[in-house]
């Protein structure tokens, strides 16, 4: 019998947050907690045919668009109108800041914040940064709010609902956090992508979770997610070039690490091909690349070879990188 595993993310907050992780257990969950009035279970509508739940449940549809300042405000009144004091969510990443930002902006009475996440992306980069943002004025993460839930379960048997090319992709998340920590993550990862089963798949995600907490600790974002927001003009394209749109921004991170001698040129262009290998690597996307709405400065990390370092970036040098990140790009037969 295996055993529901948990990790603890201390900070200088009211209460440590607790992960727990074991396969199947969102049905303890349910079983635990269906019966009682004062629960709400908000579900991505993807999930709808494969939860048993009976009482009190609202559908979601997933993506950016449940982001929106309308799906807020429904949120807020379905909550309010019936009380609800125990708020159980279970879908993908927008679906957990959708209900982390409405939760930790309403002004009622919440006892607690249950999240459950179902897609391999949002299970390793699990939704206790401290942050929840919902988009508005066509900008991404336009409001964000400092929050925190109770509880989030990693359950991977949710993950048998994904397409192969879709969990493929998603692989390409713990790769990027072994860049930054642990080389053998990075191999797992690309090893995943291409043949996939449930060996081991319980410690590589607590090992990639560990990782993704080093981040959260320290109130940082992961990297590249703070920059997503100032290179696409409206959120919704995202929705089908997530992995795209990040990979570029990512191997923007890398390259800059390349210039600023972190890592050699050889190793930035290993993770160049291993992007390839992902099936995230976008050459248009990364040849229209054009900074939207950086116009004082930003923040992000880029990934050494001995040292990871935050570096701070006018908008005359995310530009000027940009630029010869571009031209380099241009010259590789890569895609």
């Amino acid at each position: 019998m295996k055993f529901l595993k948990n990790l603890i993310l201390s900070k200088n907050i009211k209460s440590d947050i607790n992960v727990f992780i074991k396969e199947n257990f969102h049905e303890k969950i349910i079983d635990n907690y269906d019966e009682k009035e004062d629960v709400l279970f908000i579900v991505d509508t993807k999930l709808r045919n494969f939860l048993k739940i009976k009482n009190n449940i609202k559908f979601i549809k997933g993506g950016e668009e449940a982001k929106y300042l309308d799906k807020y405000l429904d949120l807020c009144q379905t909550i309010e109108k019936n009380k609800f004091n125990i708020v159980i969510g279970i879908g993908g990443g927008s679906l957990m800041d959708l209900i982390g930002y409405t939760l930790n902006t309403l002004n009622h009475n919440i006892k607690k914040i249950i999240l459950i996440p179902t897609t391999l992306t949002s299970m390793i980069f699990p939704p206790i940064s401290g942050f929840f943002g919902i988009d508005m004025n066509f900008k991404r993460d336009y409001l964000k709010v400092f929050g925190y839930v109770n509880e989030v379960y990693i359950d991977q048997s949710f993950l048998s609902l994904l397409s192969k090319q879709s969990l493929k992709k998603q692989f390409f998340c713990s790769y990027i956090l072994g860049t930054y920590f642990d080389s053998n993550l990075s191999k797992l990862s690309l090893h995943y992508s291409k043949n996939f089963d449930n060996t081991d798949l319980e410690e590589f995600l607590i090992n990639s979770i560990k990782n993704s907490m080093k981040f959260y600790k320290d109130n940082y974002e992961i990297p590249g997610y703070n920059l997503i927001k100032y290179f696409i003009k409206n959120p919704i394209e995202i929705n089908n070039k997530f992995f795209e749109i990040y990979s570029s921004i990512f191997l923007l991170l890398s390259y800059i690490s390349y210039i600023e001698g972190l890592i050699s040129l050889e190793e930035f262009k290993m993770i160049l091909n291993d992007t390839n290998e992902f099936g995230v690597f976008n050459k248009k996307i990364i040849l229209n690349m054009k900074n939207n709405y950086i116009n004082d400065y930003v923040t992000d990390i880029i990934p050494g070879k001995n040292k990871n370092t935050l570096k701070y970036f006018s908008v005359n040098e995310i530009n000027i990188y940009i630029d010869d990140f571009i031209n380099f790009i241009r010259g590789e037969k890569v895609g």
